[in-house]
């Protein structure tokens, strides 16, 4: 999450501790730190500072400046986005910048010659020979059974020594490699990571080939001959001849876990002067280790996310359920008190007009009426009986809390 400051709260906290500290809490480099603070005007300790402080020297704290521009006033810090990885995935990158720092104190393991006898190594070298070189002049081999590499001839050499690196050194970090589709798969902590060794290339002008230019002029004799019968001519077939050619270069570059990643974990390693591919073995196997945390922890989260998910939706099933049953109980009970209070209410006329009128004195179809009025009432009460009732209600188990019933039930 990004943190928002004042000039003010910056100030404090770069003079009340270290800013290699305040940069480390915020997710950011004490190099950025500083450039913020010259950015925004705020004053910062100088180099040896604190060596003062911790020696009881005196030291002078510059004054507290306001600003009347706003936007100088407000600090926003995007952080690193390696701040926000899950506790378990800061571990594996300490622990694997501890082990290559110790391992660089340490005597360097032997390294075996080991392409006599493993069978990776000696396939390898096989389709690195018979292998075609393409028009980009690249060899390419993701065989399921050897590394995934894109390289030129020219590196087929230092492609061995890697690959040969890479099998001995992986077990002295708790990988393996697996056999896989496109290429063997470094596997750390269970979870299988994809590996490439790539060459990159320089991007440089074209010089057209002689076909090329044969093929252009000849379309332009076309196109002038068109002109000149006052045809229509188009340059779609024109023919294309590239502005740049892109040169393998001979560095060599390591590529883990292909895709888009958006956690900050560093997954590619390619030569630098001061360091060849061939020597960072060490570096992209304990990358592969803190990769497979983060893969770890991310599906620790998503199988979290995925439960709470359910146990939500099976909250709202639930509560649904409890609903319906609720309603169909609602619809019965005001069904009985409605049959019960007609019932009363043609008692009520019935009684009020033989009070009235007098029984005896009522023409036949009268009498009658009464008559069946006074059974209606009788049926009415009848249907709300507790054997009519209970029936209801056993046959839709309405009064069982554990019951599921659809809202399209009729339970009248």
């Amino acid at each position: 999450m990004p943190a928002e400051l004042t000039r003010r709260e910056l100030y404090e906290m770069i003079w009340a501790r270290p800013m290699t500290k305040v940069a480390a809490e915020l997710g950011i480099s004490d190099v950025a730190l500083h450039k913020i603070c010259d950015k925004h005007r705020i004053p910062a300790p100088s180099r040896g500072y604190w060596a003062k402080v911790a020696a009881g020297k005196p030291s002078k704290r510059p004054l507290f400046r306001d600003v009347s521009d706003p936007l100088v006033d407000r600090i926003v810090i995007q952080g690193s986005p390696t701040a926000a990885l899950p506790p378990e995935v800061k571990a594996a990158r300490a622990k694997a910048k501890l082990d290559r720092e110790r391992r660089n104190v340490m005597p360097p393991l032997p390294m075996p010659s080991s392409q006599d006898n493993h069978p990776v190594l000696v396939q390898l070298a096989k389709k690195l020979e018979a292998a075609k070189v393409g028009p980009d002049g690249f060899i390419r081999l993701s065989d399921s059974s050897l590394f995934s590499i894109v390289i030129s001839p020219a590196c087929g050499a230092r492609a061995l020594l890697i690959a040969e690196r890479l099998i001995t050194l992986a077990p002295t970090q708790a990988c393996r490699f697996v056999s896989a589709p496109g290429g063997l798969q470094l596997v750390a902590d269970e979870e299988s990571i994809t590996l490439s060794l790539v060459e990159q290339t320089d991007k440089v002008p074209h010089k057209p080939t002689e076909a090329e230019m044969t093929a252009l002029r000849k379309w332009e004799a076309d196109r002038e001959r068109r002109q000149r019968r006052g045809n229509w001519f188009s340059d779609w077939d024109k023919p294309k001849v590239p502005v740049w050619d892109y040169v393998p270069n001979g560095i060599l570059a390591f590529e883990l876990d292909k895709g888009h990643h958006w956690d900050g974990l560093r997954r590619r390693f390619a030569n630098s002067k001061r360091k060849r591919a061939e020597d960072m073995i060490d570096d992209v196997l304990a990358a592969g280790r803190v990769i497979a945390a983060a893969r770890k922890a991310r599906h620790a989260e998503e199988a979290r996310r995925k439960q709470a998910a359910e146990e939500e939706a099976r909250r709202r099933r639930e509560a649904e359920r409890r609903r319906v049953l609720e309603q169909k109980r609602i619809e019965l009970l005001d069904a009985q008190a409605e049959a019960f209070a007609k019932a009363r209410r043609i008692d009520a006329f019935v009684e009020d007009y033989l009070a009235k009128y007098g029984y005896s004195e009522l023409p036949d179809s009268c009498r009658r009426f009464v008559d069946w009025a006074r059974g209606h009432a009788e049926l009415l009460r009848h249907q709300a009986s507790p054997e009519r009732l209970g029936a209801k209600l056993d046959a839709h188990q309405l009064m069982d809390d554990a019951t599921e019933i659809g809202s399209w039930v009729d339970v009248l």
